[in-house]
């Protein structure tokens, strides 16, 4: 649209009333081009690395299903908060077939900042919904274990959150997480080892505590 500036300009009624319109219809849409850019820029997106496998081991003479979750971004998220829900089929009085979601509660599902890395721990006692399944307790119900992520970006104050989900050939029995948090030098500093995020190793399990007679489970898992 040309406001008569130079050798275009409207000559008449009905061209003015055009350019008005296109000039009007030229400054909306640059504004919500605008807006859009910004807004897709500014938003903050949550880089977290999840683990591949949850495990089931003791800790601290205890069962736990734990896995492990990392802030790949060099800022901090600011209370952190991580649910945990297992999905499972289950089947009424009536004989329906339902999906049924039951909280899995947590040893501690809040940081108060979240920076480097941290393993979520599920005791697995006699009140949890994985006490005396095992695999294929797991697989027959075809259970899911949903974890959710939120917290606030300290760098732009705005919310985010990840999701990620195991079923029940990505849970490990009887081993626990390597260590990513290495030693270095003689001045006392650390640095966190990302290749060994995902590597597990054998550890004691107390199969009793978890409702699990270990010959029969070891060979069920043989057979799987």
């Amino acid at each position: 649209g040309t406001i008569g500036y130079g050798s275009m300009y409207p000559s008449s009624v009905a061209a003015e009333v055009v350019m008005t319109g296109e000039a009007l219809v030229s400054v909306v849409m640059n504004a919500i081009l605008c807006g859009l850019a910004f807004a897709r820029f500014a938003r903050p997106t949550a880089r977290v690395m999840w683990s591949e496998v949850a495990t089931v081991c003791d800790r601290d003479g205890e069962p736990m299903l734990m896995f492990r979750v990392a802030n790949e971004r060099l800022n901090h998220v600011v209370e952190a908060n991580v649910h945990v829900t297992m999905l499972r089929t289950e089947f009424t009085r009536e004989g329906e077939r339902i999906r049924r979601l039951i909280d899995l509660p947590l040893v501690r599902d809040r940081s108060p900042s979240f920076a480097m890395t941290w393993t979520v721990m599920h005791p697995v006692s006699e009140g949890s919904p994985l006490y005396g399944q095992g695999p294929e307790g797991l697989k027959a119900m075809q259970a899911e274990i949903v974890l959710t992520l939120t917290g606030l970006d300290e760098t732009l104050a705005q919310a985010i959150h990840a999701r990620n989900s195991y079923v029940a050939s990505e849970i490990v029995w009887g081993e626990r997480f390597e260590d990513v948090i290495i030693p270095e030098g003689s001045d006392g500093r650390s640095v966190l080892d990302f290749g060994r995020f995902h590597l597990t190793r054998p550890s004691p399990l107390s199969w009793e505590k978890v409702g699990l007679a270990p010959p029969l489970f070891a060979a069920a898992r043989a057979r799987g």
